[in-house]
């Protein structure tokens, strides 16, 4: 049975912050897999997985989260 990845989620639409810290992790620790959560829209363009070699994906939460209770748009 082979091990399971061990994953750090990083929650923030800063791109600067964020990609410094994607960084030393995936320097500090290359058996990490770093992803992104954040809204479509909100996250910098700087943590886009496919041009970050330090960041394995991005996770994006719905344009549903979006939405106050009553159906308007916040």
């Amino acid at each position: 049975m082979s091990e399971p990845h061990r994953v750090v989620l990083i929650a923030s639409g800063d791109g600067t912050l964020a990609s410094d810290v994607a960084h030393s992790i995936a320097e500090s620790w290359p058996d990490r897999l770093v992803f992104t959560l954040g809204f479509p829209g909100a996250v910098s363009a700087r943590l886009n997985a496919s041009t970050h070699h330090g960041i394995a994906t991005n996770l994006l939460l719905g344009m549903d989260c979006l939405r106050l209770a009553n159906g308007n748009d916040r």
